[in-house]
């Protein structure tokens, strides 16, 4: 018996599990060529500009109002009364005269005078500074998105199939 057949013909046991390896060769290339394929993104850099500039400042305006006021005064009122009976004061020495003045007699005798003081009012403006308004300044920040168009570009690997012909054969003409 050959030692082929031998190993053909080898027994196993009952039960036994074989495990069959195949080793298969590998179809790549010795060397490895690597190509890169590039493509651009899109990079964005946000830049702050200045838009404008708000000046803020204090300014007093000055404007004429009309106040209207109540102001009162007094004013002596003399009421005669025309009397049937004529006496002359000069005459009676002792004679007083009486006088009702905002609700209280007075008394005038012969060669006297009562001064009865009269008032009016007058308006005194005084100006005084209040607070009419409180304004709170401070900015915001406010986000908005906005969606800008960029082309771009990007490589790609496109595989041409081509029949080889042997340089030495030429094509057959079919007049020939």
């Amino acid at each position: 018996m050959s030692s082929s057949q031998e190993s053909n013909n080898t027994a196993f046991p009952p039960g036994a599990v074989t495990q069959t390896t195949e080793k298969r060769t590998s179809e790549q290339p010795h060397s490895i060529d690597r190509m890169e394929l590039l493509a651009e993104k899109a990079d964005i850099h946000i830049e702050k500009q200045a838009t404008g500039r708000l000046l803020l400042r204090k300014v007093v305006r000055e404007q004429t109002v009309q106040i209207p006021v109540v102001l009162t005064e007094e004013v002596l009122v003399i009421e005669y009364q025309e009397n049937t009976v004529h006496t002359d004061s000069t005459l009676y020495p002792g004679h007083t005269a009486s006088i009702l003045l905002n609700g209280e007699t007075l008394t005038l005798n012969h060669n006297q005078s009562i001064e009865v003081p009269v008032y009016r009012e007058e308006a005194v403006i005084h100006k005084k500074v209040v607070i009419t308004e409180q304004v709170d300044i401070g900015k915001i920040t406010r986000q908005r998105t906005v969606t800008h168009s960029v082309e771009l570009r990007h490589e790609e690997l496109d595989i041409e199939e081509q029949h080889n012909q042997p340089a030495n054969v030429e094509p057959s003409d079919p007049k020939n």
